[in-house]
């Protein structure tokens, strides 16, 4: 998680301070990487509500009161509001079409790995090719709509 605010952090000052440097990739990578930590410290709140309380329902006071008390949910806030800003200032320099879809491959890559890594979650092999599947149709989203903005900007 502190590697992700980092890895952030130098997106934006690269993003600010190199001319050549499309903003809605870089922003949309950053708000990307917010939110998939935001995904991955949901679990981790839920888990440790589960711990402390057995059980953990949004309808439930004792569980929303547990959620406000451990430290996870102070790391949801930042990566949340990291993520949104990251978000709106990439729709506002690009593509719909660009930033989400390179907002979702790089969240779920995050969030699907810890679910791996950290959860120690299995994946059969059929969940896995999904998984490719999805992210490689994405990446050829992203990459179609960045080739067709770059032929358009070298026509002009």
């Amino acid at each position: 998680s502190g590697v992700s605010l980092v890895l952030i952090s130098i997106l934006v000052v690269i993003a600010r301070n190199c001319q050549s440097i499309n903003y809605e990739i870089v922003y949309a990578l950053s708000a990307g990487i917010a939110f998939g930590n935001c995904q991955v410290f949901v679990k981790a709140s839920t888990n440790m509500i589960e711990d402390q309380v057995g059980s953990f329902s949004v309808l439930s006071l004792q569980s929303l009161s547990e959620f406000l008390h451990i430290w996870p949910s102070l790391a949801l806030l930042v990566f949340s509001i990291t993520g949104f800003l990251c978000m709106h200032i990439s729709f506002s320099q690009g593509k719909v079409s660009i930033c989400v879809a390179l907002l979702v491959v790089i969240s779920r890559t995050i969030s699907t790995s810890s679910g791996y890594y950290v959860y120690g979650e299995h994946f059969s092999a059929m969940k896995i090719i999904g998984i490719m599947v999805i992210l490689a149709g994405l990446s050829v989203i992203i990459l179609s709509s960045v080739k067709k903005e770059n032929a358009v900007i070298n026509t002009a």
